[in-house]
C-alpha cells in the first residue's frame, strides 16, 4: 500500500486534478477486444462487453459448475480469448488454477501427468488436446468436468469421452 507524505507531496498533490475519477465501465463497454477471422477468412476485431463476459462467468459458475474446491488445468493459450473463462471465473470463485506449460500442453503423457499429479476436476481443450490425452491412455481418472470447443470434436473421440462419464 503506497504512502502519500502530505507534506512533503503538497506540491505533487497540488498538481493533480479536483475532478472525480472515471466512473466505472457499463456493461455496454467493451471488456476486451478479439480478433478474429471467423467464417469469412477476413480478419475483424469483435468487441466483447463487460454485460456479455458477465454472464458467461455467471453461467458457466453455475453450468457446468465451478466452485472453490475446483482445481482447473489450464491448456489454454491466455491469448485465445475463452482463456478469461479459466482465469476470470477461478478467481470469481476462488478456485485453483494449473497452468500448463507450452510443450505439456502438446505432450499427451505431460497432461496425463498434471492431471494426476494435481486431481485436477475441471478442463477445457481443443478435440486435438483431447485426442493426446486418450492416446496417452486416459480412462477418465481423475474423473473431470471436460469442456471443448474451437472445432468440431470428431465422432470417435465424443464417443470415448462420453463413455468416461458413465
Amino acid at each position: 500500500m503506497p504512502v502519500i507524505a502530505v507534506d512533503s507531496q503538497a506540491l505533487l498533490i497540488a498538481k493533480q486534478s479536483a475532478e472525480p475519477p472515471a466512473p466505472a465501465p457499463s456493461p455496454a463497454d467493451p471488456a476486451y477486444v478479439i480478433y478474429t477471422s471467423g467464417s469469412t477468412g477476413r480478419p475483424k476485431g469483435v468487441a466483447i462487453h463487460h454485460r456479455a463476459l458477465a454472464n458467461l462467468l455467471c453461467a458457466m459458475r453455475l453450468e457446468p459448475g465451478l466452485a472453490g474446491k475446483d482445481t482447473v488445468l489450464s491448456v489454454t493459450t491466455v491469448s485465445f480469448d475463452i482463456a478469461v473463462l479459466e482465469l476470470f471465473l477461478l478467481l470469481i470463485v476462488g478456485a485453483k488454477v494449473i497452468l500448463a506449460k507450452e510443450h505439456e500442453m502438446a505432450d499427451g503423457a505431460a497432461l496425463l501427468g498434471l492431471l494426476r499429479r494435481h486431481s485436477a476436476t475441471v478442463m477445457q481443450a481443443t478435440p486435438v488436446t483431447w485426442q493426446l490425452l486418450l492416446e496417452a491412455g486416459w480412462l477418465g481418472h481423475p474423473p473431470l468436468k471436460m469442456l471443448c470447443g474451437g472445432e468440431a470434436m470428431p465422432r470417435e473421440a465424443r464417443r470415448e469421452l462420453a463413455e468416461m462419464r458413465r
